[in-house]
């Protein structure tokens, strides 16, 4: 079974509430206080896993059995896997975080947006994987001696004041030759490029 089929919800603020959750995903529930999240999460899902599943916490109990405790929860609840669950209540007073970050989710969405992001050219929707550090080195490595080496990072829509700021000083705009930050727009269009350095290719380096 690729979900879990819950029917007849009533545990809290939850009328025979009937729903469907993806298994293997991440599934965000979100609402107005008082709409059932808490209900859902702690007061449904949880203890009904912790029951069903109480052997990976008590090496001596026994693993199904009757259910007749369900209907004070649900009518019936199908798909749940035999995972460790903590119950939980979200505190009062909270203040909002980003689920990143509460989660220390960016590292592992980084590395991923890293190995499959795909880039999509805003003017004409030409789409591009950004090349990996080794492709990189194996195309300059094919250059001849004393060739003169640019590197640019994609700026469209940055403030050239700001990067004046930080010290950057050239620019590329569009197919044009380098030039200088304080002669460009203030909102650099969607085809500028920052020069971040530019060298002499020498093998040996």
């Amino acid at each position: 079974m690729s979900e879990i089929r819950l029917r007849g919800l009533r545990a809290g603020n939850l009328q025979r509430l009937d729903l469907n959750l993806p298994q293997g995903q991440w599934t965000a529930v979100h609402g107005p206080s008082g709409a059932g999240k808490s209900a859902l999460l702690f007061r449904s899902l949880e203890p009904v896993a912790r029951q069903r599943f109480r052997v990976l916490e008590d090496p001596q109990a026994l693993p199904g059995g009757e259910e007749d405790w369900l209907p004070h929860v649900a009518d019936s609840m199908e798909g749940l896997q035999p995972v460790l669950a903590a119950a939980g209540e979200i505190p009062r007073g909270r203040k909002k975080v980003e689920v990143g970050l509460a989660l220390d989710l960016w590292p592992a969405l980084l590395r991923v947006f890293l190995a499959h992001a795909e880039r999509r050219c805003p003017s004409c929707a030409h789409e591009w994987r950004p090349a990996d550090l080794h492709t990189i080195l194996s195309q300059v490595d094919q250059a001849e001696e004393g060739a003169r080496v640019l590197l640019f990072v994609h700026c469209g829509g940055v403030s050239s004041s700001g990067l004046l700021q930080a010290g950057w000083t050239r620019v590329r705009l569009g197919q044009s030759g380098l030039a200088r930050l304080e002669e460009a727009p203030e909102a650099l269009p969607v085809d500028a490029w920052l020069l971040l350095d530019r060298v002499k290719w020498r093998s040996e380096q």
